[in-house]
């Protein structure tokens, strides 16, 4: 019994030396440069804010307004918010309208696409042309079922039924 705990005293001192001739002392200039590299991100970050605000400052009142236009009907897309709605039905042969109303995060004229899938062939697709933040684009339906669509940018999905 007792060569059992000299020899399990011997083992853990052996791995207590193990351990600490192992652990590499952290040079003060290692951290120095974490810390700077933290920094700097902040300070990215920061300057994106500032990005966003000094576009936002440099649209006038007038192109706000004609920027914002959004008719009854049309899909509002949020960026990676989603959309204004989950799911929507339109008409076989029928477009629906897209607004890109999404400000983007380091540049406010952030573009973005959709796609939707064939429900009834599952390699056809229709993809959007890119439009920026306050512009629209149409997509036309051409096969009845139901649509999964998405924003390319950020996989947030949208289901349109297409009847007739």
């Amino acid at each position: 019994m007792e060569l059992k705990k000299l020899l399990l005293l011997a083992f853990l001192t052996l791995s207590v030396f193990l351990v600490v001739a192992c652990a590499a002392p952290v040079e003060e200039a290692e951290v120095a440069e974490v810390v700077d590299e933290v920094e700097a991100e902040e300070s990215m970050d920061e300057e994106a804010v500032e990005d966003m605000e000094e576009a936002e400052e440099s649209m006038d009142e007038a192109d706000m307004e004609e920027v914002m236009v959004v008719s009854e009907g049309d899909i509002i897309v949020y960026g990676p918010e989603g959309f204004n709605t989950d799911s929507y039905t339109v008409g076989l042969g029928e477009s629906v309208t897209f607004v890109n109303m999404h400000v983007g995060g380091k540049n406010v004229n952030d573009e973005i696409s959709l796609t939707f899938q064939n429900p009834n062939n599952r390699r056809n697709f229709i993809t959007s042309d890119e439009f920026m933040y306050g512009e629209a684009t149409s997509i036309t339906f051409d096969e009845a079922g139901v649509w999964t669509g998405w924003t390319v940018e950020y996989g947030i999905q949208l289901e349109v039924t297409v009847t007739g």
